[in-house]
């Protein structure tokens, strides 16, 4: 589905085996709400992302369909480390909202 995505990685027997490596992940779809990661069948593994309040789980629109993804397991979830409007948005609100309309003008 959406928001369970499944990949291979060589060489990763469990996830101790990419703690602390990026991971690079390029969707087939956007995410809708939370998501998460199994990796040569390892088992599923929350993604979360950083936000002013600590690591939360994915809401919705962080993945874009073939958009590039950097991720990086932390020993609990995989935390996304990579930029989109939506992530933007989140952890900086209103801040980023009233440049780029600014901007957009």
């Amino acid at each position: 589905g959406t928001n369970t995505i499944t990949g291979t990685l060589p060489n990763a027997l469990a996830y101790s085996d990419v703690l602390n490596v990026l991971v690079k992940l390029t969707p087939a779809n956007g995410n809708t709400g939370a998501t998460t990661l199994n990796l040569n069948s390892i088992g599923p593994v929350a993604i979360n992302k950083p936000t002013l309040a600590g690591l939360v789980a994915l809401t919705g629109t962080e993945l874009v369909a073939n958009q590039p993804a950097i991720l990086m397991y932390n020993g609990t979830v995989f935390v996304l480390l990579s930029v989109t409007s939506t992530t933007v948005a989140s952890a900086m609100p209103g801040r980023w909202t009233r440049r780029l309309m600014k901007g957009a003008a």
